[in-house]
């Protein structure tokens, strides 16, 4: 479904708890049970009953957004640093530069673990003197307040397909995802996929289009794009192989520099203009160490992780070189242990980062790591049904709780 073809349709928009003026608001409970969390009997705090409004709405705000760029302005992309975020960021970064005759003036990565928009960040646009911010792949309406810090000094595009937590349309900020007019799961709906198609709408980045089927990979998502794959595949000359390396080397990177190696990327797939361009890059010399961390866990898994069969549960704690957490969950969800939720924390000083994955959709990765961090200071939660991720500033304090929860949230759904 190409969003640039919507125009007729109706779409699915959030009611808010107390009117539909578009200021910053929390989104009430469901009242639905169908709509219920997957784990336990309380409700969430996002998602309310869905009201039926105009796509016009939603499309005009982007429009007008997308449409207002000069070179006068001074635009930030900020994006996510998997597979889908980088390919995002690249398209985005790559359309804005189109419709301002110039390029973005600066490019943010969170900080490893992060997925909301920090002081540092805020601080940064501060200094650079942006006007305009375009960001992708990121569910950073769980944070309102540091929208509302952005909002004083730039207006705010966010193009993201994880979970609603907060509606945060305002005049200054335009929010878009694929919950507002798709009844394509959003983890299926990939952000590359949903940048690529409404920026198509004012400027022709077909030349980008094999960078979106990279992202819809990372995000495993290819078997509702079929159509799409197929098309890009014949135009560009690219087979699967080539797609699932590609996509490869932005695990390696930010796998072996989760500081520096998403940004490294993202200049790589920026100044590609083909997939052969990125594979030929520099970015496969990480490729062997990060295999061999991997392979060393994945073969030490039954000694080391915990097992618990009757909540079909695996928690595995790691202290790897490498963060390689990400895709060891991946690997051990879909090749060993498909059936259950697997959960990977790694530690790195104070912070525990974790990844959560269950490939049957029966628990919710996405409110399993909500509930398990809620109330934690400084930890956060969240991301898709199949795969979710967390983090926690104070693992010695905490790791206890959030792994207690964990067993006692698991333990409702049986």
């Amino acid at each position: 479904m190409d969003i640039m073809n919507l125009s007729n349709l109706e779409v699915y928009y959030q009611k808010s708890l107390n009117s539909l003026s578009h200021g910053n608001r929390k989104i009430s409970k469901l009242s639905n049970p169908k709509y219920k969390m997957m784990v336990g009997n309380s409700q969430p705090r996002y998602i309310n009953t869905i009201k039926r409004c105009s796509v016009d709405y939603i499309l005009q705000k982007f429009d007008s957004f997308a449409l207002a760029l000069s070179k006068k302005d001074r635009v930030a992309i900020i994006f996510h640093t998997d597979a889908d975020g980088i390919t995002s960021g690249v398209i985005a970064a790559k359309a804005v530069e189109q419709l301002c005759g110039k390029k973005p003036s600066l490019f943010l990565t969170p900080a490893p673990s992060e997925v909301t928009i920090s002081r540092k960040i805020i601080a940064e646009l501060q200094k650079k003197k942006i006007n305009k911010v375009v960001i992708v792949d990121l569910n950073v309406d769980q944070e309102p307040e540091s929208i509302k810090k952005v909002e004083k000094f730039a207006q705010i595009l966010i193009l993201d397909h994880h979970t609603i937590q907060n509606d945060v349309n305002s005049p200054k900020t335009t929010m878009l995802k694929p919950q507002f007019f798709s009844k394509i799961s959003p983890s299926k709906f990939a952000a590359s996929k949903l940048v690529y198609d409404m920026f198509q709408r004012h400027t022709n980045i077909s030349d980008l289009a094999w960078l979106a089927v990279i992202g819809i990979y990372g995000d495993m998502a290819e078997d509702e794009w079929k159509d799409f794959i197929s098309e890009v595949r014949q135009k560009d000359k690219i087979t699967p192989e080539k797609i699932q390396k590609a996509g490869g080397l932005i695990v390696y990177a930010r796998s072996f520099d989760e500081k520096n190696g998403p940004m490294k990327a993202f200049k790589v797939f920026y100044s590609a203009t083909s997939i052969d361009d990125v594979l030929d890059s520099g970015l496969s010399k990480y490729a062997e160490k990060i295999e061999k961390e991997l392979a060393h866990f994945i073969e030490k898994r039954e000694q080391l992780a915990q097992f618990y069969p009757e909540k079909k549960l695996l928690i595995y704690e790691i202290s790897p070189r490498y963060n390689i957490k990400s895709e060891l969950v991946n690997r051990l969800s879909r090749n060993f242990y498909p059936g259950m939720t697997c959960i990977v924390i790694q530690e790195k000083g104070k912070i525990a980062s974790i990844s959560a994955r269950n490939q049957t959709g029966s628990v919710s990765m996405n409110d399993l790591m909500i509930r398990a961090t809620n109330g934690i200071p400084g930890a956060s939660g969240g991301g898709h049904v199949q795969a979710a991720g967390a983090s926690i500033t104070d693992k010695g304090k905490w790791v206890e709780v959030f792994l207690k929860r964990i067993g006692d949230l698991c333990q409702t759904d049986r």
